[in-house]
């Protein structure tokens, strides 16, 4: 009985948590308040911007007319990163599947076997499907920038 008693749910005072809440939000607005300003500083703009004829290599990726941007370009590394983020995911989530299939299968008709499996599978197809929403966000963004 006292084994029972040591891993029951512990009851959470709503107060208490509205009041936490509440605190960090207060917090939170009043550091916010008493910050100091901070301004974007360009330290590529007086280099960059030189009318002499020859500008150093740094500057042409930010040229506005280049589409070979090395971070976000369609060669880029966060292009290729997410493409192959997105591609594991996929592998493991189809992987993911087919265990949940067989385990399925292999159940036997025992309840909670195929209960296991089931949860097993809604999260793969989910995950599967958070990765293709995910990879279409990317590459949307990326493509606008």
């Amino acid at each position: 009985m006292k084994i029972q008693k040591l891993y029951a749910k512990p009851k959470y005072n709503l107060k208490v948590l509205l009041v936490l809440v509440f605190s960090v939000v207060i917090t939170g607005v009043i550091a916010g308040g008493f910050s100091p300003k901070t301004y974007a500083v360009d330290i590529l703009g007086p280099v960059c911007n030189n009318v002499n004829d020859k500008q150093p290599g740094i500057c042409q990726d930010n040229a506005t007319s280049s589409k070979d941007n090395p971070i976000y370009g369609p060669s880029g590394i966060l292009t290729g990163a997410t493409s192959v983020l997105a591609k594991a995911v996929g592998i493991v989530s189809v992987v993911g599947i087919i265990l949940s299939g067989l385990k399925m299968i292999t159940a036997s008709g025992d309840p909670n076997g195929v209960s296991a499996a089931r949860k097993a599978l809604l999260y793969c197809v989910v995950g599967l499907a958070v990765a293709v929403v995910a990879q279409g966000i990317v590459s949307l963004v990326l493509t606008k920038l």
